[in-house]
């Protein structure tokens, strides 16, 4: 998979999760993951994330002073966030990071919100096949998630057979797809 990549802005807010309920009366706040895994969040290396409340949307700046998974949610404790009605107040929040502070990807590895957006193009043809709309985990591989200019979606195998190039520059992805692929 051949692979050309824009130099994106470091400062760009990259949406981590929402922020639910309180979790206990020491102000842990339960959050929601969006496009990220538990495995991915561990690899956070800062301590610093940015908080995007409802009531005002320029992103502020809040320190992480706890972090553990339960069940299916990041528990987190921020500075300043002592108590139950604090972490109330941030029901609904977006917590998110700078795109500086997220892990370089890998050669050839992707964030599923640089991939959103990209036209799918026939590799044999040049034609739209679509547009890219999602990475959904697949038993063997991840799948990428392609709506047709009607608005159906189909799966396409993230593999390099399959995918032989991604274009962030060019806001493309080429897809060589075996006959038939598209319309099951």
């Amino acid at each position: 998979m051949t692979a050309a990549q824009p130099t994106p802005d470091p400062n760009e807010p990259i949406h981590l999760g929402v922020c639910g309920k309180p979790h206990g009366l020491r102000g842990e706040v339960r959050v929601n993951l969006i496009r990220i895994t538990q495995d991915e969040i561990q690899r956070l290396e800062t301590d610093r994330l940015l908080l995007i409340e409802r009531r005002n949307p320029e992103p502020r700046e809040v320190r992480l002073t706890g972090s553990r998974f339960h069940q299916q949610f990041w528990l987190i404790s921020l500075e300043g966030m002592e108590d139950r009605t604090a972490a109330e107040s941030l029901n609904g929040a977006i917590l998110a990071v700078r795109r500086a502070d997220l892990w370089p990807p890998d050669e050839d590895e992707y964030f599923e919100l640089d991939l959103i957006g990209l036209k799918a193009i026939d590799a044999k043809t040049g034609e739209s096949l679509g547009e890219v709309t999602g990475l959904k985990d697949g038993a063997a591989h991840d799948l990428l998630l392609i709506r047709k200019p009607g608005g159906k979606t189909f799966l396409v195998p993230f593999v390099d057979a399959m995918v032989p190039e991604v274009n962030l520059e060019k806001q493309i992805v080429r897809l060589d797809l075996p006959e038939g692929l598209i319309d099951l």
